[in-house]
């Protein structure tokens, strides 16, 4: 097991790290997985796109996600923790993120739909956490 979450936090590292993944379309050479109940992910990522960190939370998490790549791929971000973090650790990260840029992630139906902030929307709609 530790053996697999060495793997993990390498296979993170080298996604994020690709030139591949900071472009505008997503690398579709690298499987999209959902994370183990107990796996942890080391976070240490400068300068990487935030369209980059929204797809690894997106295969971690098992998300369909909907945004604009041009929105979230010009957007850099640096995000550190200072051990790896499970994955409802990672998605509270993540929503972090997304606040600092002026973003929020809602639930709609079966996908999640991240916007601007302020952007007017029926507030009928949930937040990423289900509230």
């Amino acid at each position: 097991m530790r053996t697999r979450r060495h793997l993990t936090t390498l296979t993170l590292c080298l996604a994020l790290s690709s030139p591949a993944f900071s472009g505008a379309t997503p690398d579709t050479r690298r499987p999209c997985r959902p994370a183990q109940p107990d796996e942890r992910f080391s976070v240490d990522y400068k300068d990487v796109s935030l369209q980059t960190v929204t797809r690894l939370v997106a295969c971690a998490a098992g998300l369909n996600i909907i945004f604009k790549p041009q929105s979230l791929g010009a957007l850099q971000v640096t995000v550190v923790a200072s051990r790896p973090v499970d994955l409802p650790a990672l998605r509270a990260l993540f929503d972090a993120l997304l606040h600092r840029e002026g973003l929020l992630i809602e639930t709609r139906g079966g996908y999640h739909l991240i916007r601007k902030a302020n952007s007017q929307r029926p507030s009928k709609t949930r937040s990423s956490n289900g509230r």
